[in-house]
């Protein structure tokens, strides 16, 4: 995956999540950690890595290649996930209504012959 470019002023909506997946590095392909996605949710950490377990399982995926680890406030080594920006999307719109909209409203807008998705 390439940089991420402006978005697209046509899209319906604007989120934290859009927002933090429009701002990742252009250095390598775009991720988002687990704990990431955690505090944006605002849902447990240990809740998110069991839903991603979860869905890479449901998706035939093999976890060990998103699987990560992080250093905790005391130097401890973490366990953690990596997404690419579709799995982040695919977790993150089963958590939040107006984000599975956004999702939605803009494949719709997509699917004129002008646009592709």
């Amino acid at each position: 995956m390439g940089c991420s470019q402006g978005r697209d002023e046509t899209q319906a909506g604007s989120s934290r999540f859009e927002d933090a997946l429009t701002t990742l590095p252009c250095a390598g392909p775009q991720t988002m950690s687990s704990q990431e996605i955690a505090e944006l949710t605002g849902k447990r950490h240990a809740d998110v890595m069991r839903v991603i377990r979860n869905m890479l399982e449901q998706l035939g995926l093999d976890e060990r290649n998103f699987a990560s680890v992080y250093r905790d406030a005391k130097g401890e080594e973490r366990p953690c996930y990596n997404l690419p920006r579709n799995l982040t999307v695919t977790l993150v719109t089963g958590y939040s209504i107006p984000m599975r909209h956004a999702v939605v409203t803009r494949s719709k807008s997509r699917s004129r012959p002008s646009h592709r998705w």
